[in-house]
């Protein structure tokens, strides 16, 4: 079991990648819909795998929904996928349609169209059972936090800036949780979905 403190709670929606006017596009007749997916998604979002020497996303509620979406706007869906790092220039280039699991806090949000969001999310510290518990970030002043390669923090990155904390990423959101369940970090940042869909398993391997 882990211990837990929120760091961060915000709304998740698929936003439209492109000019005022392309909104208007998407709903026209093609063949395809482009999503842009982060190779470090990991269950339950979405799992994405290697298979014949090509990545591609394989199973998870993201990958469900857009299809669901192509599909509602007669298309098939493509999943265009690539590290997260590299997502902000790949919307610049218009490389893919929409992008789901986003929040405007994140990135430059004139670039997309922003619809209704879908639901909301908190993100978490957790840690392994048997470390104390922490009440306020200052308490992790010396600690390690795991993160993942190019995700924003907001409520950590001026601790991370000012080296108080140890961000220490990881490439993707299952090498975090593996490094926590491993000991190889104090603590790592968690959304509570995802804390609810692994802590039946996590409990076990934490024992």
């Amino acid at each position: 079991m882990f211990a837990r403190i929120a760091l961060l709670s915000f709304y998740v929606s698929s936003s439209l990648i492109g000019s005022g006017s392309y909104s208007a596009d998407i709903q026209k007749p093609k063949q395809l819909v482009r999503f842009l997916v982060s190779e470090g998604w990991a269950m339950p979002f979405g799992k994405v795998e290697k298979m014949n020497n090509q990545t591609m996303l394989a199973r998870g509620a993201m990958k469900d929904w857009q299809e669901a979406l192509a599909a509602k706007l007669g298309r098939r869906a493509v999943f265009v996928i690539a590290p997260f790092v590299r997502l902000p220039r790949m919307t610049n280039a218009q490389i893919a349609d929409v992008q789901c699991l986003i929040t405007p806090q994140w990135v430059n949000e004139d670039d997309y169209e922003w619809p209704e969001p879908f639901f909301s999310i908190t993100e978490q510290l957790v840690g392994n059972n048997d470390q104390p518990k922490i009440h306020t970030i200052d308490e992790l002043v010396g600690k390690s936090v795991g993160t993942v390669n190019g995700y924003h923090y907001p409520t950590l990155e001026v601790l991370f800036d000012l080296k108080k904390i140890l961000r220490d990423d990881a490439p993707s959101e299952e090498s975090a949780y593996l490094k926590q369940t491993r000991r190889r970090t104090n603590y790592t940042v968690m959304r509570n979905i995802d804390f609810k869909y692994r802590k039946k398993w996590i409990r076990i391997q934490l024992i």
